[in-house]
């Protein structure tokens, strides 16, 4: 290297960026020397000229760097320019006839050089940059290059960069740039999830960095809208349903459905969908007059695809010799299933049929006799405990009940080959029997006469297994009290009777239903100063206003449900008309009331259980309340030196040697019991043997606290003091009220109806037509002198029933229908 001049630090990229030029500068050299080396023993050129070529070769090839330097540098790859530069500069001789592509190739290094030591610093790495500095400013080289020396002392400036900063530290803030870019991407996207992903990602880098934090509360707040909403659409969802118990649905008509199916509920695979196909699909005709057994199951295969909803039908299988394939069927059925047909077929030709997992197959008896068949079965996990028992004993019911003393006998676990046998089914040679308790999966290796003894039972045992029974009760009940009333009051004051001075005339007295005369407050103006009304003698004093009906006494009354009205009690007027200055003067009052009162009640609980199990459901307080009470005790005499004082009311005191108190005991309770209040659910499920009935037992009752009533009066004590002064000792004997809505029955209910179990309806009617004599009873006018009330109380209590018939998943058993597919369902 010429000069000595350090080789500048090249990366990977840019020497296999540099060997193709390279190769292609070694491959020109070469074809240069051998033509200036000529053909072989042909006399050789001069040295001097030798030398003129390789020089020239050796420029043309630094011509080439220079020009793939210079399109590099305006590609902004200044590493891999500069490169290309030096590897220029080292090429070219130190002659005056390269000059001037020397100084090109001086300047386009230390111009790239430096440009690429900046990018070197701000990834901090300042000693690689500090060495490209020094390559350009060597002394051989371009020591006077200003921008190189600029650069070099901003290298030592602080405030230019950074002293601590590491290249790993610029690559993790590339690195939390990238993690925060994509959180708020995620963000925008809605990916929350993902964007506090991103933005831990960023935090396990930088652990201080406040943009993640801040992305990640962004994050939160969006979630909290998202929840926010969701939480008034669960309030909402909720209270929807509240006002969907008030929903008297119409129920889907599946009665004639009862006992049409037992294996519509317990489909558990595909060769059940085929048996259940067999049995319910119904075939409206069938006319077969000679028909051969390929005839027939084709007939069988159209239409059970026909009937199918799904147009799947049922698919057979035919493997019989010939002579029983050709012989004649002869049917003329109506409205029988395909079940029926297959079996009569089967029976005129001398064959049998076995359904399977994917179809019917239909064998020639003698097959059945010699041919072992392997089959599999999906039975429940507790199938030995609930198969049909022949004759053996059955293990307990409860796995839970203590076990018997020992009796010295072994118990060992029942296989299932032997569990068969002892439920009929033989195992010729080679036949066997497995099952699987992690999968559930009886394998069973037989003949087709044994294999149906085990279909049957198999079936018998899923139609068996235990099912759960979701019961609510809904028990509604609406109240109505609605109130009228429309009367007049009439004041009239004295005055004369025209053409005399010495009879005067006036309106009439209150009688003894009132405790005082009508007070100014009942009418609209009295006299200043008095709580006398003017006109103050009253004309409708009889007519009866609102009291007459709300202040009947009743046990309402008593338990403080309803405010004590006085009898005589009176509406409040609207309107009124007074005469102040005429004589005689007078007053009317027109009374109206129309209100109207309602309490609608719905409570629905809900209780999941087994078929035949007893279920209770109680979300109630226990009420403690006393039964029984001792009598008060009060003293029969005090004594001869002793004084009992009483003073201003003061409690009685009574002195003996000394200060005592009067011995007084009120009734007091010794006995209590308590009653729940609040719902009671009381019920037992079964499922009919159709499943798709549930016999009920239930006792749905709503128990509620009204008041107290006191049976007790207060004990007084009289003293002896004059006047006499009187204190009564509070005695105080509580009962409760309860209001109680129970009903107790037994019904039937089909799975998913809900039906109307009872009820009670009341109508409690008053009404009150009073009105003054003979001028009530003048047209027109006489409206004025009459008051009219009325009072109407209404309550209807139901009581509904609705049973879902559940799976110990808790999905349904049975397709939910609706009144087409019910309709549908009937019509086949």
């Amino acid at each position: 290297m010429p000069g000595g001049t350090p080789p500048l630090p090249i990366s990977t990229t840019a020497r296999k960026a540099l060997c193709p030029l390279l190769l292609a500068g070694s491959v020109w050299c070469g074809t240069a020397t051998l033509l200036q080396a000529g053909p072989a023993g042909a006399p050789t050129s001069s040295v001097a000229e030798r030398e003129v070529a390789r020089r020239a070769a050796l420029m043309q090839q630094a011509k080439v760097y220079i020009a793939e330097a210079a399109l590099l540098e305006q590609k902004g790859q200044h590493a891999e320019a500069a490169a290309s530069y030096r590897e220029a500069w080292n090429l070219l001789p130190n002659a005056p006839m390269a000059a001037s592509l020397r100084a090109e190739a001086r300047d386009g290094y230390s111009r790239t050089a430096v440009l690429y030591a900046r990018q070197l610093a701000k990834e901090a790495r300042y000693d690689d940059a500090r060495t490209l500095l020094k390559s350009v400013l060597a002394e051989d080289f371009n020591p006077g290059y200003a921008d190189a020396k600029q650069f070099e002392k901003e290298l030592d400036d602080p405030d230019r960069y950074e002293p601590a900063l590491t290249p790993k530290h610029v690559k993790d803030v590339a690195r939390v740039e990238e993690q925060l870019r994509l959180g708020w991407s995620h963000i925008n996207l809605g990916n929350f999830d993902k964007a506090n992903e991103r933005f831990k990602e960023a935090l396990r880098i930088d652990p201080y960095n406040k943009a993640a934090r801040r992305g990640m509360e962004q994050s939160e707040q969006h979630k909290d809208d998202y929840f926010d909403t969701a939480r008034d659409h669960t309030r909402a969802k909720m209270l929807s349903a509240v006002d969907q118990g008030w929903e008297d649905s119409v129920p889907v008509d599946l009665s004639k459905l009862f006992g049409a199916s037992a294996q519509l509920g317990v489909m558990g695979g595909t060769r059940e969908s085929n048996l259940v196909k067999l049995r319910t699909f119904m075939v409206p005709m069938v006319e077969l007059q000679g028909a051969g057994l390929e005839e027939v199951v084709e007939f069988l295969r159209i239409r059970s695809r026909e009937i199918d909803p799904q147009k799947k039908g049922v698919d057979f299988v035919l493997k019989v010799a010939p002579e029983y394939a050709n012989k004649p069927v002869t049917l003329n059925m109506v409205g029988v299933p395909l079940e029926e047909v297959l079996r009569y077929a089967t029976e005129m030709t001398g064959t049998i049929y076995r359904v399977d997992e994917f179809a019917v197959t239909i064998t020639s008896r003698a097959e059945r006799s010699d041919t072992l068949v392997s089959r599999s079965y999906r039975v429940p996990p507790d199938f030995l405990q609930n198969a049909p028992s022949g004759g053996a004993a059955a293990p307990p019911a409860n796995p839970f009940d203590p076990q018997p003393a020992a009796t010295g006998l072994t118990i060992r676990r029942m296989g299932v080959r032997e569990f068969l046998e002892q439920r009929g089914v033989k195992f010729p040679e080679g036949a066997a029997a497995s099952y699987s308790p992690a999968t559930n999966i009886l394998t069973v290796r037989n003949t087709e006469e044994n294999l149906v003894l085990v279909d049957a039972m198999v079936d018998q045992i899923a139609s068996a297994v235990p099912r759960q029974v979701e019961i609510q009760v809904r028990m509604v009940e609406i109240n109505q009290n609605r109130f009228n009333e429309f009367g007049f009051d009439w004041l009239l004051g004295q005055f004369n009777l025209p053409g005399t001075e010495k009879v005067f005339g006036s309106g009439g007295t209150v009688g003894n239903q009132r405790n005082a005369p009508f007070a100014s407050s009942d009418f609209g103006l009295g006299y200043p100063g008095t709580n006398v009304p003017i006109g103050v003698n009253p004309i409708t004093s009889g007519l009866r206003s609102s009291g007459a009906i709300l202040g009947t006494p009743s046990i309402d009354g008593l338990i403080g449900q309803r405010r004590n009205v006085g009898l005589d009690s009176r509406s409040p007027g609207t309107f009124s008309v007074t005469g102040v200055f005429t004589d005689p003067q007078f007053q009317m009052v027109l009374r109206t009331l129309d209100q109207n009162k309602g309490v609608d009640f719905l409570v629905a609980p809900n209780v999941v259980t087994k078929s035949g199990q007893r279920a209770r459901v109680s979300v109630s307080r226990e009420f403690i309340y006393p039964t029984e009470f001792d009598p008060p005790q009060i003293p029969q005499s005090l004594g001869s030196s002793e004084t009992v004082t009483i003073v201003n009311g003061v409690p009685v005191s009574v002195e003996v040697n000394g200060p005592g108190v009067v011995p007084v005991t009120p009734t007091t309770p010794t006995a209590f019991e308590m009653r729940e209040v609040g719902v009671i659910l009381e019920v037992e499920p079964v499922v009919g043997p159709d499943n798709r009935t549930v016999e009920l037992n239930l006792v749905p009752s709503l128990v509620e606290f009204e008041g107290f009533i006191n049976y007790g009066t207060p004990i007084t004590l009289t003293g002896s003091d004059v006047p006499p002064n009187t204190i009564a000792t509070p005695n105080e004997i509580l009962q409760p009220i309860f209001r109680t809505n129970k009903i107790s029955t037994n019904v039937t209910v089909y799975d998913g109806q809900t039906v109307v179990l009872g009820g009670v309806m009341y109508e409690k009617r008053q009404d009150i037509d009073d009105k003054v004599p003979i001028i009530g009873d003048i047209p027109i006018i006489g409206r004025a002198f009459q008051s009219q009330l009325g009072n109407v109380e209404k309550k209807n209590v139901l009581f509904y029933v609705s049973v879902k018939i559940l799976d110990p998943g808790g999905n349904r058993v049975n397709p939910i229908m609706t009144v087409e597919e019910g309709a549908a369902t009937v019509a086949r």
